[in-house]
């Protein structure tokens, strides 16, 4: 709540609500987190959607383009409305001079103006591995971080969370992706101005507690 009252003066709308961001394939040796990106996003579409009680748009790197080529759009148009950004946090993908100049640009329309304090809670990073904070782009150091690996308790290496197993995903990755997903709806809501009615009892039915 004291959130949403220092942002009432900013409270706007905004054609879209998420943006996923993530370096798109350039070789066989970032294939991987870009598969497993475009399963997140799959995953992360159903679930807060289902969470959610309006249809919630997302857009991603993909999207960014078809925009760009079909529809005459700018990258500035595109993040200037759209409400909280997603970014996925590889060392492959931190390695990408595109994607870096992507994540700049992005940052510059998100963070432009004197209020960039209450516009910090606006981007989330998503980590499959342990990158260094150097290696980061400034901009991002104060985001949200979730971490959807875990480190191997006999030989100390990061393993991402599997989402490709024979079951789908596994339960650890689920955890973490509701917890993002409450927490994003949690910020559109506030950006808004809007109750998402997550957690909200109806007004027919009772409330239950559970300690």
């Amino acid at each position: 709540m004291k959130l949403l009252k220092k942002l009432k003066p900013y409270l706007m709308g905004f054609e879209h609500d998420i943006f996923i961001a993530f370096a798109p394939a350039s070789g066989t040796e970032n294939q991987a987190s870009t598969d497993w990106s475009l399963k997140f996003c799959e995953y992360l579409t159903l679930l807060m959607n289902r969470l959610s009680d309006k249809k919630l748009t997302f857009l991603t790197h993909d999207d960014l383009r078809m925009r760009q080529s079909v529809l005459g759009e700018t990258t500035g148009n595109v993040f200037s409305s759209t409400a909280v950004f997603i970014v996925v946090i590889t060392p492959e993908f931190i390695q990408s001079s595109s994607y870096q100049k992507e994540l700049d640009d992005m940052c510059g329309f998100v963070f432009n103006g004197e209020d960039k304090k209450l516009k910090q809670h606006r981007v989330f990073k998503v980590y499959t591995q342990p990158v260094s904070p150097d290696a980061e782009p400034s901009c991002l150091k104060n985001g949200r971080s979730y971490n959807f690996f875990e480190i191997n308790r006999y030989n100390k290496k990061p393993v991402t969370l599997d989402l490709t197993g024979k079951d789908g995903a596994n339960e650890k990755y689920w955890s973490k992706l509701v917890d993002l997903a409450y927490d994003v709806i949690n910020v559109i809501s506030e950006l808004t101005g809007k109750t998402n009615g997550i957690g909200q009892p109806s007004a027919n039915c009772p409330a239950v507690f559970l300690a």
